[in-house]
């Protein structure tokens, strides 16, 4: 209630941002002994995480960072609020996602819309290597990478948009490729 009452935000990174302060291994620490799914996106990650992570808790609580709060003080923060949860399906901003595949070892990452209009500065390019390197990082045991679309017009536009299923980093390197060349 401080953070919202002092118009700081609503209050979902900084216990977070307190956990990392006193122990920079906190997320790893947070979710050493449950499944990870990590979602990210260019757009459309909240929604495809609530639903994932609705779906999930029929079978027991979820560390979820339903507030959106999708940076590493975010993702440290859900953790820390859910200590009995089974399981966890966290919303991860794109360009983080390497980092916090590694600290929590994510056993799934779920990869979507990858589309030039919501990139907030960063290169499309820069993103899709980004999430190129973190499937195909060695340290990361995943037990599966799903599809990713990319569109490189307007959401209502004629574009190419193409979905595949990413399992080796050789596959993500050669989509990556080809959708630059068609974006």
């Amino acid at each position: 209630w401080m953070s919202r009452r002092a118009d700081f935000g609503d209050g979902t990174a900084i216990g977070g941002r307190v956990a990392m302060t006193l122990d920079p291994r906190a997320i790893s620490l947070l979710s050493q002994d449950i499944p990870v799914a990590l979602v990210s996106a260019t757009n459309g990650k909240s929604t495809a995480a609530t639903m994932l992570a609705a779906a999930l808790s029929t079978s027991g609580p979820v560390a979820f960072n339903s507030g959106g709060s999708n940076m590493r003080e975010g993702v440290a923060m859900a953790l820390s609020q859910t200590r009995r949860a089974g399981r966890a399906v966290l919303e991860v901003d794109e360009m983080v996602l390497g980092r916090i595949a590694r600290e929590t070892g994510a056993r799934w990452v779920v990869l979507m819309n990858a589309s030039r209009e919501y990139t907030r500065g960063v290169s499309l390019e820069r993103t899709l290597d980004h999430w190129a390197a973190t499937l195909g990082d060695p340290a990361l045991a995943l037990t599966a990478q799903v599809g990713v679309a990319a569109c490189g017009g307007e959401p209502d536009s004629d574009a190419t948009e193409a979905t595949k299923a990413v399992t080796t980093e050789a596959d993500a390197r050669a989509y990556y490729d080809e959708m630059r060349y068609t974006l």
